[in-house]
């Protein structure tokens, strides 16, 4: 139980750099994404 509270077992875990949480997070354009891989050959 002490590793999940733990900061020691955070470690990989950024705190660095500019955080806003305010915002309304973007929507991911999955159906863009998808029609550029279809173009990558295998």
């Amino acid at each position: 139980m002490l590793r999940l509270v733990s900061l020691v077992a955070w470690q990989h875990i950024n705190f660095y750099g500019r955080y806003e949480f305010s915002r309304k997070p973007e929507l991911i354009d999955m159906k863009a994404i998808l029609q550029q891989l279809m173009q990558l050959p295998l």
